[in-house]
This record gives C-alpha cells, sequence and structure tokens, in this order.
C-alpha cells in the first residue's frame, strides 16, 4: 500500500502491486450524482466498466473502451458495450437461484470475502499509522 487517506467526504487509498498501482476512491458529497465505475488504463486503450445507478432497476452495465488509431496519433476510437441489457442484482439473483436449484458452482466464496476482510484491515491500520504519524509532527510543532 503506498497511501491512504481516509477523510470525508471521499476515501482514497493507492495500492502498489508488481508492475502498476490502483487508486480506490469512495465517499459521498454534496452533489446529487452516482458514479461508480472500474477504469483501467493502458499504453494505447481504457476501458471503463460504469454502473449507472443502483437506484433504477433494469439499468445494464456498460464498458466504454477507448483506443488509439494504429497509424493515426491524431485518432481516437470509442466503443460502447452492452454485454445484456439487465441490470447486476438480476443477473445474481439469477446466478443464485441456478446454485440453489441446479448446483452450480458459487461464484464468489468465503474465502473470498475473507481476502475483501483482509484488505480493508490493512486500510485501516494504514490510516491508523497515518493518524499517529500526524499526530506525532502535531507534537512536534508544538514543541
Amino acid at each position: 500500500m503506498l497511501g491512504v487517506s481516509l477523510r470525508l467526504p471521499i476515501w482514497t487509498v493507492l495500492f502498489r502491486y508488481a508492475g502498476f498501482a490502483v487508486t480506490y476512491e469512495s465517499g459521498f458529497d454534496g452533489v446529487p450524482r452516482f458514479d461508480a465505475r472500474i477504469e483501467v488504463f493502458g499504453a494505447r486503450r481504457t476501458v471503463s466498466v460504469v454502473y449507472d445507478t443502483p437506484y433504477v432497476r433494469g439499468l445494464p452495465v456498460t464498458m466504454h473502451v477507448r483506443e488509439a488509431v494504429p497509424g493515426d496519433p491524431a485518432a481516437l476510437l470509442e466503443r460502447s458495450i452492452r454485454r445484456t441489457y439487465e441490470d447486476p442484482y438480476t443477473l445474481e439473483l439469477k446466478q443464485l437461484w441456478n446454485c440453489v436449484v441446479n448446483g452450480a458452482a458459487v461464484k464468489t466464496t468465503p474465502a473470498d470475502a475473507r481476502l475483501d476482510l483482509e484488505v480493508s484491515g490493512m486500510i485501516m491500520r494504514a490510516a491508523e499509522r497515518e493518524r499517529e504519524r500526524e499526530r506525532a509532527a502535531g507534537a512536534l510543532a508544538a514543541e
């Protein structure tokens, strides 16, 4: 983990992996909008998976692809892709039904959930270390 700021209204976490970094942001502010996306930046292509809103049933997830056109440095190719017009909740409910009725394999396991909790714990510990550094810096400045 490279850094963490858990100050409201937006939490920001910067993770380091082998060969790339990941920025995670989450929060609430006074702007009336819903903005949820996963975005991957490559050297010549950007892919965004956009969740328009969880509050309107039936809205699908859209993937936006933006890429450089080979041989034309000024050209940009943009595509929007929808695999289905079903919303994520409906797809998850259908998958649950398939698991219960047909014995299909569960996509997300308890082990996956445990890893999510471990990452959350790492974020909280990093935020506490940052608070301790700030308290120490404040105490030194007061002397």
